[in-house]
């Protein structure tokens, strides 16, 4: 019963910063700062963690001529098709 009674709480703060304008705003913003810091953090780790890790096991399917090469190609070709500005030129795939 304490679970409903803590939703239903939280819904009557929603609904009182809703009536108050300024404050609904404000959490819009919040949300919105939110959503930026976790872009970059993506971003970041994509950059610094990702991207390299698979560059090493990319090297290493091709010493061993892997089958799974193709695959691991057509991931990462995917994966900087979607966030290509974000990887830099350092971390080149050839």
């Amino acid at each position: 019963m304490q679970v409903a009674a803590a939703r239903g709480a939280a819904a009557g703060a929603e609904e009182d910063e809703a009536a108050s304008g300024g404050a609904g705003m404000r959490a819009a913003a919040e949300g919105a700062a939110k959503g930026r810091l976790v872009s970059a953090m993506m971003k970041k780790y994509l950059a610094e963690g990702m991207v390299p890790v698979l560059l090493e096991l990319k090297r290493s399917l091709e010493q061993r001529r892997h089958p799974l090469l193709g695959q691991l190609l057509a991931a990462f070709r995917a994966l900087l098709r979607d966030h290509k500005s974000e990887v830099p030129s350092s971390h080149s795939v050839s």
